[in-house]
């Protein structure tokens, strides 16, 4: 009987879990949606903010790093962080003043090499995608698959002779990933300071508990947004 009770919960925790990822997933597309961000072409890393100075009261614009959202733990705000900055000097780590303001990355240099070139942007693009699935409790299957299809998207464009180098380098696989990343994170941060998950599209629907797979580690105490970093340049 004992035996059979400790199944019946596993089982419980095992669905609950499920449930929680599928809308957790089902929200970060809808904020992606929602936000109409341009996934392919805005910097996942570094924002401008208007900083005031209080002395003289003139403003100025200053390139800082982008804060992590609320909520979540300091594993996944390490994770967010490691992999906004991978995604950002992948893809559009380099300003060509040349050729009037292009920003392309490592990526499409690599790109270019015959062959084996491709091969190790794939490669490189699926080491961030397993970073980012070390975050609590993993990625959820439907963030996953659509990385892996950015990745093959991308992958395929790159065989295209001379055009595919072209269109791979404002493709950006490894920034559209990064945006997934935090569009999953930022509905979790929410979650998790909530203490249920709730439907974004259908906010009457029943809410749902937070699993405890989702939560932070023991001794990971959750945070905030730091404050502000300026970045020389």
């Amino acid at each position: 009987m004992n035996y059979i009770t400790k199944k019946a919960k596993e089982k419980a925790v095992e669905e609950l879990e499920k449930r929680a990822k599928d809308q957790l997933e089902k929200n970060a597309f809808f904020r992606l949606r929602k936000d109409k961000r341009k996934t392919n072409s805005e910097n996942p890393y570094y924002h401008k903010v208007t900083v005031t100075n209080p002395k003289n009261g003139k403003t100025k614009t200053k390139t800082v790093e982008r804060p992590v959202p609320r909520g979540i733990s300091n594993n996944d705000a390490k994770i967010l962080r490691r992999v906004r900055k991978k995604a950002y000097r992948w893809d559009m780590g380099i300003n060509c003043s040349c050729c009037f303001g292009l920003r392309f990355g490592w990526s499409a240099i690599i790109g270019l090499i015959p062959f084996i070139g491709d091969f190790l942007e794939l490669f490189m693009s699926f080491r961030l995608v397993w970073k980012a699935d070390k975050i609590d409790g993993g990625l959820p299957m439907q963030i996953r698959a659509r990385m892996v299809s950015n990745i093959a998207i991308d992958f395929a464009i790159g065989f295209i002779p001379v055009l595919g180098d072209f269109v791979d380098a404002f493709h950006r696989a490894n920034t559209k990933n990064a945006w997934l990343l935090d569009a999953y994170l930022e509905e979790k941060g929410k979650a998790l300071e909530r203490k249920v998950i709730t439907n974004e599209e259908n906010p009457q629907d029943r809410p749902i508990e937070v699993p405890q797979d989702l939560k932070a580690h023991p001794g990971d105490t959750e945070i905030g947004r730091p404050p502000l970093e300026e970045i020389a340049g």
